[in-house]
């Protein structure tokens, strides 16, 4: 009986403080997204919005979501995010990419950079995709950007010279 409690407390204060590791398989849900990246709820679709783990995790962005200004978006190391037609991720917050990290701008799929952006990730905009760096984004890192056509970034005065672009 007092076994059965404990577990009871433990559990009660896992799902409190949020401690779990779970990977979010896809952020597209009815709210918005933000990034402390851990999480202990499941939204209605089964899926877990935030991670801590470093287990390989695809991400589909196909609505439109924002990273709030106090808020961290990170991509890990074997991540993928996809940004997909009618899909449009706004960060405003910081944005942290690690080396085997992938982000991939699908025709149709734009991505809005309005702040710090470390790009150490392989980053891949497809024909018909949209790199936005804002006014006061800047980009940096050692990251490698694959583009299709040369009009889908905008403000690429933004990019530090370190940032390779190819296509």
């Amino acid at each position: 009986m007092k076994y059965t409690k404990f577990l009871g407390i433990v559990a009660a204060a896992i799902l409190l403080c949020g401690c779990t590791s779970k990977q979010f398989k896809n952020i597209d849900s009815s709210t918005d997204i933000s990034t402390s990246l851990t999480s202990s709820s499941d939204n209605s679709n089964g899926e877990v919005i935030y991670s801590s783990s470093s287990v390989q995790a695809e991400y589909t962005v196909s609505e439109k979501h924002s990273i709030s200004a106090s808020d961290t978006f990170d991509v890990y190391k074997d991540d993928t995010v996809y940004i997909v037609n009618g899909g449009e991720l706004t960060v405003d917050g910081k944005m942290t990419s690690e080396n085997g990290g992938k982000i991939i701008i699908e025709n149709g799929g734009v991505l809005i950079l309005n702040s710090e952006a470390q790009l150490d990730c392989d980053f891949t905009i497809e024909k018909g995709g949209k790199l936005i760096i804002g006014e006061n984004g800047k980009v940096s890192g050692s990251g490698t950007i694959y583009t299709f056509s040369n009009d889908c970034i905008e403000n690429s005065k933004n990019i530090e010279s370190n940032i390779k672009i190819t296509g």
